[in-house]
């Protein structure tokens, strides 16, 4: 909600109650697409460099608390570039804010199945050119029907011939 109102975005709740209620909706409305949506609002809230380095670290923080003693967070950093934050600058902020954290932590970088092969491509490029600053691996992430990996062979095989790991 703070980062919210601090980029002039309209939240769809007036207090953190609120927003923590409309967020749990969309996690459990059933759809893919609709659990999306609350994705789209954290990307917007937190696209600045600032912002990004802020929650990485308070995620590895949190994560920490809860008992982790290793984690990897997940970030499709083509996502903010329509927030005028390039990939690069979302990545590199990521990973500072991981790496304040004493907890091992690793970045995996998403592509989104729903995008042209073309962008997965670009992040699994990406990908590797961070892996020896604390990217872990590459994903395919967004709604499955209709968009099947096959649709992103060439991005999966830029990080398998690698040694990348991938999820997907």
């Amino acid at each position: 909600l703070r980062l919210l109102r601090s980029r002039g975005i309209e939240a769809p709740a007036a207090d953190e109650a609120g927003l923590a209620d409309w967020f749990t909706a969309r996690a459990h409305a059933g759809s893919l697409v609709e659990y999306l949506k609350g994705f789209g609002l954290t990307v917007a809230a937190m696209a600045e460099p600032a912002a990004l380095q802020a929650e990485a670290y308070e995620a590895a923080k949190a994560a920490q608390e809860n008992g982790c003693v290793l984690a990897e967070f997940r970030m499709a950093p083509l996502l903010l570039e329509s927030d005028q934050v390039s990939a690069e600058a979302a990545v590199e902020a990521l990973l500072a804010g991981l790496i304040r954290s004493p907890m091992p932590c690793g970045l995996i970088l998403c592509a989104m199945r729903h995008e042209p092969p073309e962008r997965s491509e670009r992040v699994a490029r990406l990908a590797l050119r961070y892996r020896d600053d604390g990217v872990v691996g590459f994903d395919l992430a967004g709604p499955e029907a209709g968009f099947p990996p096959s649709l992103h062979t060439k991005a999966l095989a830029i990080a398998r011939d690698q040694g990348l790991p991938i999820t997907l």
